[in-house]
């Protein structure tokens, strides 16, 4: 038995390899905007707010920093979930601030820089522009911008 426990382990290193398919991530200096070959072209592009590495730090962090909410306990990713596609799993109604039910669901987020408007009404029609719908809706993150830049 005290055999096995140690061929097991060492079979395991020894069987483990890189995959000749998996790509090498993209150096921080060569982080780019990628259209699928066949695909129309965005209607957002990266020309101005330019990629970076550090820029997607940034976003992760804001997309799952609370204290953009009034009560500091709701996040963008608190609707839009990951594990379900960014969008709202097991609710018929994402609830917000004081838990109040709200009158739609949190869409999935993909593709955004292909869309031309945001929202379920399209009220908001540039990608720039759209956190701040939920972060001063009153039922969604409640909160004043001018409160969210006084919380730095």
């Amino acid at each position: 038995m005290k055999k096995f426990l140690f061929i097991l382990p060492l079979l395991a290193v020894l069987s483990c390899k890189v995959d000749p398919k998996i790509v090498e991530i993209l150096p921080t200096d060569n982080v780019k905007e990628i259209v699928p070959e066949g695909w129309p072209q965005p209607n957002y592009t990266f020309s101005v707010n330019v990629l970076s590495e550090d820029r997607f730090v940034l976003g992760r962090a804001l997309f799952y920093e609370p204290m953009l909410s009034k009560d500091n306990t709701i996040s963008c990713g608190s609707c839009h979930q990951q594990f379900s596609a960014f969008a709202h799993a097991d609710h018929q109604f994402s609830h917000g601030f004081n838990d109040v039910n709200g009158t739609r669901n949190a869409p999935g987020i993909f593709n955004m820089n292909w869309h031309t408007s945001f929202m379920h009404d399209g009220g908001i029609n540039h990608i720039e522009m759209q956190p701040i719908g939920p972060i001063t809706n009153p039922i969604e993150m409640a909160e004043d911008i001018n409160a969210v830049i006084a919380k730095h």
